[in-house]
């Protein structure tokens, strides 16, 4: 009977040893996860965080680049991005220099912690030598194509939506003229526009000849999309190989320098074109009668 009882005894000690160890497992696997999910939380909040400073240090580069005289902004990308240069620029006393290689300024910003600085990078570079020069139109919008500095006589001015007109305007030191044109007949009421006739690269494209208009050696030509928007590109026509410079491209990196240096960045870019009238000054060139105050 002795004996039964503590068989009995050490088979119930044998259960209890069972439920403890399932008890521990299930609290262990409990415990993993809600430690796996709160340190994924904080890794995202943490990242998040992260991602928001290096964007707000990218756009206050950008805001700060693009309004940079543009002779500031000529002297940086031919002289390169020197500290001098870079002083310069932003402004003496800011505390911008320039990087190791000399291809960008460095803007600082506030120390994240005691071992990571928020940082940006700013590079320059010119909106020259393109060949073609290409932008997209919305309907109704305007570009104006500098043209101060160009060697040759003429450009094609080419576009890829057929059911698009283009509106144009040249202008020298002495005149100003108005013409337009489209893809074939479109039936619309630009009908008294000229027609493209030939095509490059799959654009449509008409030779746009300023002496014939009645404007040599132009300073500008604008466009303006009609019914449609559409991507456009000016290509020169011998003897010039290239267009004009068009303005400059921006490129601003804001990043964390550090023992994590630059593992985090966001980069983004913007364009200054030249400077030009707004595309209301259109509206006064159509006129053909005295404006009135």
């Amino acid at each position: 009977m002795v004996i039964k009882d503590m068989k009995k005894n050490e088979f119930k000690k044998g259960q209890a040893l069972l439920f403890v160890l399932v008890a521990v497992s299930v609290a262990m696997v409990v415990g993993v996860s809600i430690s796996n999910r709160t340190l994924s939380s904080v890794k995202r909040t943490t990242t998040s965080d992260t991602y928001s400073r290096v964007l707000g240090a990218a756009e206050g580069c950008i805001e700060r680049a693009v309004v940079l005289p543009l002779v500031e902004v000529d002297n940086l990308v031919e002289s390169g991005a020197t500290s001098s240069e870079c002083s310069q620029a932003f402004g003496a006393g800011s505390g911008v220099v320039a990087t190791v290689d000399g291809s960008a300024c460095v803007l600082p910003y506030k120390a994240a912690s005691e071992n990571l600085t928020l940082q940006a990078e700013a590079k320059f570079e010119t909106l020259s030598n393109q060949n073609p020069f290409e932008t997209t139109l919305a309907e109704g919008k305007m570009t104006e194509v500098s043209l101060e500095g160009y060697t040759a006589n003429s450009v094609d001015l080419c576009w890829n939506n057929p059911t698009t007109a283009i509106s144009v305007v040249v202008y020298n030191a002495a005149n100003v003229v108005r013409t337009g044109y489209q893809i074939g007949d479109i039936g619309l009421p630009t009908s008294s526009f000229l027609s493209t006739d030939h095509s490059l690269s799959g654009f449509q494209c008409k030779t746009v000849n300023f002496s014939t208009l009645g404007a040599p050696t132009p300073y500008g030509m604008r466009l303006r999309a009609l019914y449609e928007g559409s991507l456009i590109r000016v290509y020169p026509v011998a003897p010039a190989t290239v267009m004009p410079n068009q303005g400059f491209r921006v490129i601003c990196k804001g990043y964390l320098s550090g023992s994590e240096s630059q593992s985090i960045s966001k980069e983004i870019t913007a364009v200054r074109s030249n400077p030009s009238m707004p595309s209301v000054f259109d509206y006064g060139l159509y006129s053909h009668e005295g404006s009135v105050q």
